[in-house]
């Protein structure tokens, strides 16, 4: 008599629901729901053709201190997360309109693309990347790690935006590239207006991320300074940051020693002057 096969391992069931985020622990549905102590989810009928999604708990419906609403404008969908300080609705509302209100006109400026002209733009259009230094083996087009924009593109990766607003704005800067991942020591290429702006984003770049002074590498680099970060902004950077200029460029170089950064701002010279002329 032959023995039964052994039953097969049961296979654990999954719930068409997903887990409830982290953010509302011990989530039901009536806890995420408005009640006397929590602030109604922000409407978005301020404008038409938004909405915001129900029945799953965002955090504006747990955090009535954030906001993600939808918006459908042209071939667009707009998601936005807006948050402020204090569980205010109308500023949540306020803040979310002023989103909009920057952020429509530029997507009704974009000039209208099909799948074959998205293939066919330039990834650098102005040889911004040409001039920066990469010391990856093979850099590859990354919208996180090789790229080049304007300056506002180089805006939405800081947090201090008031300040780098500021600096930009007084250089002139039209055009921004960033090359190479950050733990390898990335390279960051500024175009300003002119030569003399060059030269006043130059001498501030380098603040208030890195105010440590270090002596600069030998003359045979001309328009370089260095500076060292500080213990609180390491984190998620290199120890040394260089600055170089040449005409209207401003780059620059980072490494945790300071013979690399001194090589990498020799290199990093060399291209903007063999490539601008």
């Amino acid at each position: 008599m032959r023995a039964a096969p052994p039953a097969a391992p049961t296979r654990p069931v999954r719930s068409s629901r997903p887990n409830p985020p982290s953010i509302c622990p011990g989530w039901t549905p009536a806890i995420c729901k408005p009640g006397p102590n929590r602030s109604a989810p922000p409407s978005t009928s301020t404008r038409p053709g938004s909405w915001r999604p129900s029945g799953w708990p965002t955090i504006s419906r747990c955090r009535p201190r954030s906001s993600p609403p939808f918006l459908a404008h042209g071939s667009y969908v707009v998601n936005t997360l807006v948050g402020v300080k204090d569980p205010d609705l109308a500023q949540l509302t306020d803040l979310t309109r002023k989103v909009y209100d920057a952020q429509l006109p530029l997507l009704d400026a974009l000039k209208p693309l099909d799948r074959e002209g998205i293939l066919r733009m330039k990834s650098d259009p102005d040889g911004m990347l040409h001039q920066a230094l990469n010391t990856e083996d093979f850099p590859m087009p990354d919208y996180q790690n090789e790229f080049t924009s304007g300056a506002r593109g180089f805006l939405g990766r800081v947090t201090d935006q008031e300040h780098w607003r500021q600096v930009l704005s007084d250089s002139g800067v039209d055009r921004f590239a960033l090359s190479g991942p950050a733990y390898l020591g990335s390279t960051m290429l500024f175009r300003a207006g002119d030569p003399e702006a060059a030269r006043k984003l130059w001498s501030t770049i380098l603040e208030p991320a890195f105010p440590g002074p270090v002596e600069p590498p030998a003359s045979r680099v001309p328009g370089t300074r260095c500076g060292e970060g500080t213990a609180d902004s390491l984190h998620d950077k290199k120890r040394y940051r260089c600055a170089i200029v040449y005409r209207r460029h401003v780059a620059t170089v980072d490494s945790d020693q300071l013979a690399d950064v001194y090589q990498r701002a020799a290199a990093q010279y060399a291209l903007m002057a063999n490539s601008t002329w």
